[in-house]
């Protein structure tokens, strides 16, 4: 791959060097709609200008894909799943986007994300709207302007052993339930370590949560008191 694409064939896909910008006459630069895809960045960029609603990748609709190995800078949102399941996001830095380093929109589910370096952003991770049975695992996520990883609406995923450090918020869950959140350092945040907003029956346990500026764990944020069943955290 030498520009931006639509990549609508199964197959595995390379970058041969980097690519600014976006697909002639849309707001994202690399477009999967189908399955079955590997797409390796062999360390080249994709690179935006910061343009309101643009996207460095979009995968719409697939399964079995995996993106590695990708350097994706200054979109709107880096990257962005949408009803999409069996995704694999493995060694990429995604950076400086003006929204969401990453985007698990509607109805994606099984995604695995691992390794990645997310920083820079405006939000680092969110996982929206009956986003399901996803797991964030041993990135780095830092100096993102709003939270850390945010969870909206969402059940059953799993955020462990990251480093989510100097963001506004470390880890932010809101009418989500049955998540687990263990074994991350959530530390120097410049709010809370971790928040819960109406979303009961998450599993928070050996977490290192420290000299976040306001507090470990907030509890407090609704008149109507969230239901912790079980916190381990350090």
């Amino acid at each position: 791959i030498t520009s931006c694409t639509v990549i609508d064939s199964p197959g595995v896909y390379m970058l041969a060097q980097d690519i600014t910008g976006t697909y002639p006459g849309e707001k994202w630069c690399i477009k999967i709609s189908t399955s079955d895809v590997v797409l390796d960045g062999q360390g080249h960029s994709i690179i935006g200008s910061r343009e309101w609603d643009t996207t460095g990748i979009v995968v719409e609709s697939a399964k079995n894909v995996i993106i590695k190995n990708i350097k994706i800078l200054s979109y709107k949102t880096g990257l962005n799943l949408h009803h999409s399941h069996n995704i694999v996001i493995l060694n990429n830095l995604i950076a400086n986007s003006s929204g969401a380093g990453i985007y698990l929109g509607t109805y994606s589910t099984a995604t695995i994300v691992v390794n990645n370096e997310i920083k820079n952003n405006y939000y680092g991770i969110r996982i929206t709207f009956l986003s399901t049975n996803n797991t964030i695992v041993k990135n780095i996520i830092e100096n993102n302007k709003a939270g850390g990883i945010e969870v909206y609406y969402s059940i059953n995923n799993v955020i462990e052993n990251n480093t989510i450090t100097y963001n506004h918020y470390g880890v932010y869950l809101d009418h989500s339930e049955n998540n687990t959140i263990t074994n991350n350092m959530i530390a120097y945040n410049k709010f809370d370590g971790i928040e819960l907003y109406y979303s009961d029956n998450n599993v928070i346990m050996n977490n290192r949560v420290t000299n976040n500026e306001n507090v470990g764990l907030n509890l407090d944020t609704s008149k109507k008191q969230p239901r912790l069943k079980q916190f381990d955290s350090k």
